[in-house]
């Protein structure tokens, strides 16, 4: 029987074949400009949409294409049928798969059946998956967003791939919910990052990626665990009210401005080994429910708070963290 994700990511090769062959691209890989309404009723027609090294023109809105559904109240959601596939493609107006008219307070979902594939596209104007859910893969990898980027609610029921992404304007992954696997490998977070009450399922993958503001994942719920291996934290960081749930692995990390854990419940094997904590670090009121957590060759900014915290069996971390190396001056956050 062939499983859920190998037909995904047999698909993902097939279309990503087919786009090699397809008119979205020349035999002297020259660009080819495409008008947002051929691809609009490419959808209504139900034929696939596919493009390499393409230039998208004009406002692709997917919430007003495909099939649409009433849902309660005043929302609509809109089904695309058909897969859609932009590789290497420059996207040069926004990107609508939400939108909302506030004066009847009514709005527009977009739900996409099939793949979605943007590898190595870059987002010139705004784009909005608010709500949207992604029953396919979906791969974002190598893609730049040059503005804004919201995926708020959105759900990703397959794999979800920002493997080497650049977000580049504000992104937004409130209340998102991951059903498997998602990936921000090398991913760069250039403005604030917004993940609070996001839903992870199955592994996290941040490790290697680089917040460079405010990175905001609070009230997280990571069942299956979270991995930040050699992530780094240029601006202020926050985890308050986190659930972590599996593995819990934060390993040569890097922490350059305040970091708040208070009111964390790990629930998992976690340690912080290897890792730089450059300023103030607060853990207090937080549980660690299979025991102290590894803090080999860890070094802690001059100020941890630990007021509260506790392990099963213990009381309080507090002597755990004073006897971990304090770093009194440490070089600036690499540019």
């Amino acid at each position: 029987m062939i499983t859920a994700a190998l037909r995904s990511s047999y698909l993902l090769m097939v279309f990503s074949i087919c786009a090699t062959l397809l008119t979205g691209c020349s035999a002297q890989g020259s660009t080819m400009t495409v008008n947002a309404n051929k691809i609009h009723k490419a959808i209504e027609k139900g034929d696939p949409v596919i493009y390499r090294n393409a230039r998208i023109e004009g406002n692709l809105n997917l919430s007003a294409v495909g099939t649409r559904f009433q849902e309660l109240h005043s929302a609509g959601r809109h089904y695309v049928e058909v897969p859609l596939v932009f590789i290497d493609c420059t996207i040069e107006g926004d990107v609508v798969a939400f939108s909302a008219d506030m004066s009847t307070r009514s709005s527009e979902k977009t739900s996409f059946s099939k793949l979605v594939n943007f590898e190595g596209s870059t987002f010139q104007g705004e784009v909005n998956f608010r709500e949207a859910i992604f029953n396919g893969s979906a791969s974002f990898s190598t893609a730049t967003f040059e503005k804004g980027a919201n995926f708020e609610g959105a759900q990703f029921r397959d794999k979800g791939h920002f493997r080497t992404t650049q977000f580049k304007g504000e992104v937004r992954f409130q209340r998102a919910i991951f059903q498997q696997e998602v990936f921000f490998l090398q991913a760069n977070f250039y403005e604030n990052a917004s993940f609070q009450n996001a839903r992870f399922h199955d592994l996290a993958h941040l490790s290697t990626a680089t917040f460079h503001k405010y990175a905001e994942l609070d009230n997280l719920l990571c069942r299956a665990g979270i991995l930040m291996n050699y992530t780094k934290f240029k601006g202020r960081s926050t985890f308050t009210n986190g659930h972590f749930y599996g593995r819990n692995d934060v390993v040569s990390a890097q922490f350059w401005d305040l970091t708040d854990m208070t009111s964390c419940m790990f629930f998992g094997p976690t340690r912080f080994t290897k890792t730089s904590f450059n300023a103030p670090v607060d853990f207090s009121n937080s549980v660690f429910a299979m025991g102290q957590p590894e803090v080999e060759e860890t070094t802690f900014f001059k100020t941890v708070t630990a007021e509260g915290t506790q392990y099963i069996n213990s009381n309080a971390l507090e002597g755990l963290f004073k006897s971990s190396p304090a770093a009194e001056e440490l070089p600036p956050a690499e540019e």
